[in-house]
């Protein structure tokens, strides 16, 4: 475990050493940094308050809808294409010996999956000010959301690797998975665009449209 560890970190330090010579890496730190003051003014401004939406349930079911959407694409398209960089072969080299145990292969990627994932879960944080201050979320519920994004995001690997390994085996299963995404893609575009065509009230249509029953058959 501690050699696990120690070669993850490693590696994240050598990415970062490189990162930090490009100057997109300054211009995504800059965001952050941005997005992290946001964040804060927010938990100022918001301090002991609640204040639901009108359509509070509707727009947080919409918002659930889409994030389900985007997160599916994800999977599938880092299952058909990345699939196979779950861990690096060198890695297996230096932290095991053999007869290597597929048990500790498997649990070795889910924490460096994990570990990929503080990211968005930091943004998710972030965002927890807003869920409670719009939606009356209170802290059991902030829990159980932030409990079921680190269930979601070991799944989500899993989820890539099945993909990946029923799609490599069969190159029909892999054109068929690629024409269902594209096929959906362009089904859930041309609502939305029809959704805005010609509104007055933008919003409250896209969260009527996420709301619908189409998109409980589309995923």
């Amino acid at each position: 475990m501690n050699a696990c560890m120690f070669l993850i970190f490693k590696q994240w330090r050598n990415s970062l050493r490189e990162k930090i010579k490009h100057p997109q890496f300054w211009l995504w730190a800059l965001v952050i940094l941005a997005y992290f003051a946001l964040y804060i003014y927010q938990e100022i401004n918001h301090l002991g308050q609640t204040g639901i939406l009108d359509n509070a349930v509707n727009t947080y079911r919409a918002g659930v809808a889409f994030s389900f959407l985007v997160i599916s694409f994800v999977v599938l398209g880092f299952g058909l294409n990345h699939g196979n960089t779950f861990f690096a072969p060198a890695d297996i080299d230096n932290l095991f010996v053999s007869p290597v145990r597929a048990e500790k292969v498997l649990f070795y990627g889910l924490i460096k999956k994990c570990l990929a994932s503080v990211f968005a879960t930091l943004l998710l944080l972030m965002q927890l000010t807003n869920l409670r201050f719009y939606f009356g979320l209170g802290p059991r519920d902030l829990l159980i959301l932030m409990g079921a994004w680190l269930m979601l995001s070991i799944c989500l690997s899993v989820a890539a690797m099945a993909v990946y390994s029923i799609s490599s085996a069969s190159p029909v299963i892999r054109v068929l998975i690629r024409i269902s995404l594209y096929v959906s893609s362009v089904v859930i575009i041309a609502g939305i665009v029809i959704a805005l065509w010609g509104s007055k009230t933008p919003w409250a249509d896209i969260v009527e449209f996420f709301n619908g029953p189409h998109l409980h058959v589309i995923p």
